[in-house]
Formats: C-alpha cells, sequence, structure tokens
C-alpha cells in the first residue's frame, strides 16, 4: 500500500505535464483534423495504458527490493510522457504540414521534443549510477520508453509519407524479438553489455529525427532509413547468434 501511494505523485506529475505539453501543441494543429477532444482523449488514454504498466512493474520491485522512485526514473517518466505526446499527434498529421519549404513552422516544434527525448536518454541511467538507484526495475523502464519512442517516430515518418510502411520494421523488430522469444525461450537468454548495441540504438533514433525534417531530401532519407534498418537487423542478428551459442555451449 505504502509503494502504491508513494507512485501517486509521481503519476499525477507526469499527466499534469502531459495534459500542459498538449495544450501548447494543441492550437498547432489544425482544428478539422484534430478537433481537441479527441487528440486530449487520445493522449490521456494512452498516457493510462503506459501507466498502468509502469504501476504493475514498479509493484513487483518494491516486493523484491524497497527502493524511491528517484529523480532517474522521473527523468525516464518524462520522456514516456513525450512518447505519448508524440504518439497523441500520429493520426491527426498529414502530410501537407511537412511541405517542401518548411511551410509548417510548428514541425520544428515536433523535432524539437523529439530531440529533448533523444538528449535525455542517457540522463536517467548517469543519474541512478550517481545517486546509487540503478535497479532492474529502472534499466527496463529505460529500454521500454527507448522501445515506444522509435516506434512512434517510425509512426510518423510513415503518416506523413516520409517513408512507406517498411519504416515500420525498424520500430517493430524489437517487439518481433519478444514475441519469438514467447516461442524459443533460450531468446531470452542474458547477453552481456554492448556498446554495439547502444550506438545503434542511437544511430536508429537520430536517423528518424533527421528524417522528419521537412527540407530533407526524400532519397536522402529514404537511404539513411535503409542504412538504419540494416544496422538493426545485423545487430539483433548478432544478439540472436550469440544467444543461439550461449545454448550450444552449455
Amino acid at each position: 500500500m505504502v509503494a502504491r501511494i508513494r507512485l501517486i505523485p509521481e503519476i499525477v506529475a507526469g499527466l499534469i505535464m502531459l495534459v500542459v505539453l498538449m495544450a501548447l501543441t494543441d492550437a498547432q494543429l489544425a482544428p478539422e483534423q484534430a478537433p481537441r477532444l479527441w487528440y486530449f482523449s487520445l493522449g490521456i488514454i494512452l498516457y493510462g495504458l503506459a501507466t498502468s504498466i509502469v504501476c504493475v512493474a514498479w509493484f513487483r520491485q518494491q516486493i523484491e527490493r524497497r527502493l524511491p522512485f528517484g529523480w532517474a526514473n522521473r527523468v525516464t517518466l518524462l520522456r514516456m510522457v513525450m512518447t505519448v505526446l508524440l504518439a497523441a499527434m500520429v493520426p491527426f498529421m498529414n502530410a501537407s504540414d511537412f511541405a517542401e519549404g518548411g511551410e509548417a513552422i510548428w514541425s520544428y516544434g515536433l523535432i524539437g521534443i523529439a530531440t529533448c527525448s533523444l538528449l535525455l536518454d542517457g540522463v536517467d541511467g548517469f543519474i541512478a549510477r550517481q545517486m546509487r538507484q540503478s535497479s532492474a526495475f529502472g534499466a527496463r523502464f529505460d529500454m521500454e520508453v527507448d522501445a515506444a519512442f522509435i516506434l512512434v517516430l517510425c509512426l510518423l515518418l510513415w503518416r506523413l509519407e516520409i517513408a512507406q510502411p517498411w519504416v515500420l520494421a525498424i520500430g517493430l523488430m524489437r517487439y518481433a524479438f519478444v514475441t519469438a522469444a514467447l516461442l524459443l525461450p533460450v531468446l531470452n537468454g542474458q547477453l552481456a553489455p554492448s556498446l554495439r548495441r547502444k550506438t545503434i540504438c542511437v544511430v536508429q533514433v537520430v536517423s528518424l529525427i533527421v528524417c522528419l525534417h521537412p527540407l530533407l531530401n526524400p532519397a536522402a532519407a529514404q537511404m539513411i532509413l535503409g542504412t538504419a534498418l540494416v544496422l538493426l537487423a545485423s545487430s539483433f542478428a548478432k544478439d540472436i547468434w550469440d544467444l543461439l551459442g550461449l545454448r550450444q555451449n552449455r
């Protein structure tokens, strides 16, 4: 019960931040495309679903190891709020908003939000290490927000017709891996920390954000996204190979 009460202020603070950000961006979306009620409703529903998953994971941690929510997780929560904000925008956007010449000034605000989330990605881990608040919950929380953030960026690129549906493979690849692990338990094995894995993750996010720029040449965007997809696929292939090798060595 104490753990639940402790988490309530964090969730409420995140909801307030989301509503404020949605209020600031709502005026930039065309009324006929994004009725205010639908936009806010979608954002709140997505936030509710996300926080429900966070709460379940948090309560499990409290049973095993009692830790404060901490500033590191608060930073990750802020990144989750930004991800939900971008996700709520997806249905209410169209390609004309990113017309050549940058007619929609607010598009740079969209890129700014995504960039802020990227810059905060390494902050939560740094704070956790400095304050000695590292936990399995925090690491998983950070990883899941990263995965959702990448998927949302892919959805934006597809919705804005910057890329064909194949771009969704970048955002869905991790979820496909998780699904495969349900059928092949060997894929649930523990992998050693990898600089290669972290670097490619950052490359994915940077590539997706760069391709959101309205002045980027379409051919260049396709090349960047194609390269990002190949790098990600090769990284997953390497991890799968290593996991299968660990089973054979046992």
